[in-house]
């Protein structure tokens, strides 16, 4: 996509296509494949917001989110609810869902907390 931050990064895209060969050529039962990452990507530490999935992301925002059954209820009720509805309600349901399971924020007795995906998994 044209607005990724790598998008013009030749060394960046030339690595990713990299990471999906090895991925898409992957079948259960071999051997898992060994990575061996350049000393810039070891380097690289509680890295900034990437629009790419991240196992940092979900680990540390979705997972415990996802624990508690109510917010799981609510996140399977977000995606029921954009079955068969108009695209200008699936942009409706998607602010909602960005502004909650992403980047909610709630006020408590003690302050505003993060909750969000998003958020919980950012420096």
């Amino acid at each position: 996509d044209a607005d990724h931050p790598g998008f013009k990064d030749t060394e960046y895209r030339k690595r990713r296509d990299y990471f999906t060969q090895i991925a898409m050529s992957y079948k259960h039962g071999d051997k898992i494949p060994r990575v061996e990452y350049t000393k810039k990507e070891v380097e690289t530490c509680d890295p900034y917001y990437t629009p790419e999935p991240d196992i940092c992301h979900e680990i540390l925002g979705h997972v415990p989110l996802l624990a508690d059954p109510e917010f799981a209820q609510f996140s399977q009720e977000i995606g029921l609810a954009s079955l068969g509805v108009s695209d200008q309600d699936i942009s409706k349901l998607a602010g909602c869902y960005l502004y909650t399971v992403e980047f909610g924020l709630c006020k408590e007795k003690d302050g505003i907390k993060a909750y969000g995906a998003g958020l919980l998994s950012s420096i």
